[in-house]
């Protein structure tokens, strides 16, 4: 799992993206994939799924204790 801050969400668009913590990329997620509401600058941790074009976040959660304590 990758970790990562929410950098943008729109929901009348559908998406938003997240800024990966080791190499700083922007990944962009679908909002219908989210099983909760979060807000800008929450952390959270992710898998990428490889797509044509480019790359989704999928899985987002938030980071379990044991998680943010490992960062």
């Amino acid at each position: 799992m990758r970790k990562g801050i929410i950098a943008e969400i729109n929901h009348r668009q559908g998406y938003g993206f997240i800024i990966e913590q080791e190499q700083g990329y922007h990944i962009r997620f679908n909002t219908q994939d989210l099983a909760e509401n979060y807000a800008l600058k929450d952390e959270v941790v992710f898998s990428i799924l490889d797509l044509d074009p480019g790359r989704i976040a999928v899985n987002i959660s938030r980071p379990s204790e044991k998680q943010q304590k490992a960062s």
